[in-house]
């Protein structure tokens, strides 16, 4: 994933699925297992510790606001904190961590029109790998 336009594919991927869902009349938790199911296209169980860093370095640079949660507490990714510079990127730098992170939650505000729209995706990660457990993806909105 290159570049960040699979991010853009990925929220109108959720989008769709969320008012294809919400059309069959499911409730909240049917649109959250649509919505989840179209973000596992682009970020799955399984996957390593290693993609999923590069992916969220890529989400936070397109704007999702990235928590980790650890046993020690809560950090909240900033791009001052994993800026690239020469020699360390990053992702280096996170990959030095002593422990897996517990759980991520990736948020992505949006705005159309006067509706504010929200993506979160949450997912815990166990011996370098993204779990199926717990892994899940909601899509709101609210009016300004």
């Amino acid at each position: 994933m290159e570049n960040e336009s699979w991010i853009r594919n990925m929220i109108a991927e959720a989008e769709s699925a969320y008012i294809q869902a919400d059309q069959a009349g499911l409730g909240q938790e049917g649109r959250d297992v649509a919505v989840t199911a179209a973000v596992k296209k682009y970020i799955y169980p399984g996957m390593s510790k290693k993609e999923i860093l590069g992916i969220l370095l890529e989400m936070m640079d397109y704007g999702f606001a990235i928590r980790e949660y650890r046993q020690e507490g809560i950090r909240l990714w900033s791009a001052e904190e994993l800026k690239r510079s020469s020699g360390e990127n990053g992702r280096e730098k996170v990959n030095r961590a002593s422990s897996d992170p517990d759980e991520f939650i990736c948020i992505y505000r949006y705005r159309r029109g006067l509706v504010e729209h929200f993506i979160s995706i949450r997912f815990r990660l166990k011996n370098g790998v993204v779990l199926e457990e717990g892994f899940k993806a909601r899509l709101s909105a609210s009016f300004i």
